[in-house]
């Protein structure tokens, strides 16, 4: 399906226009999430949509008017899809300035994009992650469109044959991907960076808590330290895509 949702308009591709002065194109001032669709279907969608308005409240964004309205309307004309569903809300469009003007009405952008998932069966050797010095902002918990740091850092690791990111603090502790969540196990046991300002709340990551609760398998929210490595019996990555 070759069509956008743009402030309420269904668009084409080549209709879907927008100010060269909106302050997600000129600040990255704007929040995002993705949603796996699956034979038309969103999962999680109520998970997604409760992040996107804490992100919303946490970069003082206001909640567009008639959102959930469109976002409904879009997701009618999903039939037996299978991708992704891209959602973006930017603080709006102004002359350049750093500090908005009052009232400044959001912009919101939905489109759904085809995408081929993992086939688990077909990874026989596991996914090779490449570890960096976390060098981010300090507000990862925000789901912002502004994404320099993890494009750069995964633009490095393709180029040495990495699939993954991995950022370690100072101390070694492993907080995220640059696009998953982390885990490592070790004598049956889960372990997980805490949440907090280091990392994204993830959706799947949540759902992963209550399998494993389901399962009487123990997660620890501790962060993996990457010195530790040789004694993990395993570990792997979770998100929306992954």
């Amino acid at each position: 399906m070759k069509k956008v949702m743009l402030n309420g308009n269904l668009l084409t591709y080549g209709r879907a226009k927008i100010s060269v002065f909106d302050r997600g194109f000129l600040f990255g001032d704007g929040v995002y999430e993705v949603c796996k669709v699956k034979k038309g279907k969103v999962l999680f969608l109520e998970e997604h949509l409760e992040r996107l308005r804490n992100s919303l409240k946490e970069a003082l964004i206001p909640y567009p008017e008639n959102f959930e309205e469109h976002l409904k309307e879009y997701l009618n004309l999903l039939k037996k899809e299978i991708g992704g569903l891209y959602i973006q809300i930017t603080r709006g469009a102004h002359l350049r300035n750093h500090i908005p003007p009052e009232g400044l009405k959001p912009n919101y952008l939905i489109f759904y994009f085809p995408y081929k998932f993992h086939n688990l069966k077909e990874i026989k050797e596991g996914f090779k992650a490449l570890a960096i010095a976390d060098f981010r902002w300090e507000r990862c918990d925000i789901k912002t469109i502004s994404l320099m740091g993890p494009v750069l850092s995964k633009i490095k690791a393709k180029k040495e044959g990495f699939d993954e990111v991995l950022f370690y603090d100072s101390e070694g502790n492993i907080r995220e991907g640059a696009s998953t969540n982390f885990y490592a196990v070790k004598d049956d046991k889960v372990y997980t960076h805490p949440l907090g300002n280091y990392l994204l709340k993830g959706v799947t990551r949540e759902n992963i808590f209550k399998i494993c609760q389901n399962l009487n398998i123990e997660i620890i929210e501790e962060p993996p330290n990457i010195k530790e490595i040789e004694n993990w019996d395993e570990a792997f990555i979770s998100g929306t895509l992954t």
